[in-house]
């Protein structure tokens, strides 16, 4: 079964990979997600590629100091996102 995501852009840091002057994080539509005040923290899978493929359970995801590792999933907020048109 296809998993729905969101995507947005968010502030790039010179870990991330640019698209333009932002990065763009595909994001799963889960329980995970979750918003506190202006900050979204979101937690994903790790992976050091970094790259989603159709239905593949991985993620662009940004590595910066905000980032958090607990067990097998990375915990980071990021803040100032804008959710992308299709």
């Amino acid at each position: 079964m296809a998993q729905e995501h969101k995507r947005f852009r968010v502030p790039i840091n010179d870990k991330e990979q640019i698209y333009g002057n932002y990065k763009e994080l595909i994001v799963p539509i889960n329980d995970k997600e979750q918003i506190y005040g202006n900050y979204k923290e979101l937690i994903v899978p790790i992976n050091d590629k970094c790259r989603v493929y159709g239905n593949n359970k991985r993620f662009i995801v940004p590595v910066n100091k905000k980032s958090r590792i607990y067990g097998n999933n990375k915990r980071f907020i990021v803040t100032e996102m804008t959710e992308m048109t299709k």
